[in-house]
């Protein structure tokens, strides 16, 4: 799947991956995270966004070496190559 995005650049969701829990898709992006940064065909290359219910103290804009982006409004005007959530 990171392999995919990075070769199809461009806007747009290529993947979403949808978890039961806040905690599993919170923890896998975490891992995303950690594997996008260390992988230089990857970072910079590859966003990947978090998005589930409640709100964040400070939600990140960005990506990062330990988190994607989980800024609700930058994730809906510049939506990711891979989408994490939850169902409700």
């Amino acid at each position: 799947m990171l392999d995919h995005c990075a070769r199809h650049p461009g806007p747009g969701i290529k993947a979403i991956i949808i978890y039961p829990m806040n905690a599993l898709a919170t923890d896998q992006a975490k891992r995303f995270a950690r594997t996008i940064h260390q992988l230089d065909g990857l970072k910079g290359r590859v966003q990947v966004g978090l998005f589930v219910g409640g709100l964040e103290d400070n939600p990140a804009t960005g990506m990062g070496p330990e988190n994607v982006i989980t800024d609700k409004d930058v994730l809906r005007d510049e939506p990711p190559d891979i989408l994490l959530t939850n169902y409700y």
